[in-house]
């Protein structure tokens, strides 16, 4: 991927949070991916499915949008329902996903466009199911998937489908390559980060729509400056910033203390509270931007 600039992003900035984020030790950032429920129910379908699952959790993954619940509790029903199903090629994969979103409690929105785009994504899928060794180069997921969807290399989903395939490549003892390859997904919460961070001076609702490749250049940037794949780096930011959206407006101060515990929390207190609350104070040095 070739390095990319943006006049918006504050580099300074970038440099300063990745700096902070260097000092996170690689074991902590391990234990965060490992604590995200979306990894454990990643795992429920591997035990299960062995490397039938990157298939799987791919064909899921490109269908992750629009949720009525959580995302972390729509992973958990898709996995329970998934386990208990016999899979024996990409088509039974299609035809378990056919039937299974029109009853999801998870996952009720837009339901049409999402078949329609598993039907599109069937030979890609195919090509996980019959060889997942040949994905293990995260960077040739990324290109071959996006071409399949006729989707950027940057959009969400795309990007989602291959975190999670690499969590999946994590659990069945994979060694993956081109790791710092993967842009970072940016979504409602990443938009605000790169907002209250400064890293971008915009609303989250014009990053998300408008500057989602500047914002996840950034982001990759940092992952860099603090030697971190940037397929990792996603986990740190989005997991301890659950809630903030809900108590920024009324209070840095509260935004900044529910991350910093949380990420001392994902860690398992691998990540120390004095360098948790540094890095909330970096994270969250203003208000979003309103637009």
């Amino acid at each position: 991927m070739k390095s990319y600039t943006s006049s918006i992003v504050d580099w300074e900035r970038v440099e300063t949070i990745g700096r902070l984020f260097s000092r996170i030790p690689s074991r902590a950032v391990t234990v965060v991916e490992e604590n995200d429920p979306q990894f454990r129910a990643v795992k429920y379908i591997v035990d299960r499915h062995g490397y039938k699952s990157l298939a799987i959790v791919v064909a899921n993954s490109i269908v992750s949008y629009r949720l009525s619940s959580r995302g972390e509790d729509y992973w958990v029903e898709f996995s329970r329902e998934i386990s208990s199903v016999d899979i024996n090629s990409a088509e039974d994969i299609i035809s378990f996903m056919l039937y299974f979103l029109p009853t999801s409690r998870g996952n009720r929105f837009l339901i049409k466009q999402k078949i329609t785009r598993l039907r599109k994504a069937l030979s890609i899928i195919a090509s996980i199911y019959d060889n997942p060794h040949k994905y293990v180069d995260l960077y040739r997921l990324l290109q071959e998937l996006s071409q399949a969807l006729e989707a950027d290399i940057y959009s969400k989903t795309v990007v989602f489908s291959v975190k999670m395939a690499y969590y999946a490549y994590r659990l069945l003892g994979a060694s993956i390559v081109n790791g710092d390859k993967i842009p970072v997904p940016v979504d409602k919460r990443i938009s605000l980060l790169t907002s209250t961070s400064s890293i971008i001076d915009y609303p989250p609702s014009l990053i998300l729509s408008k500057y989602q490749v500047d914002a996840s250049s950034a982001w990759m940037r940092v992952a860099q400056r603090a030697g971190i794949e940037s397929v990792s780096i996603d986990a740190l930011l989005w997991l301890p910033a659950r809630g903030v959206d809900k108590i920024i407006s009324k209070s840095i101060e509260e935004a900044r203390r529910i991350y910093a515990e949380a990420l001392q929390t994902y860690s398992s207190h691998i990540v120390g509270r004095e360098l948790a609350y540094e890095i909330a104070r970096e994270l969250f040095v203003k208000k979003p931007t309103r637009g």
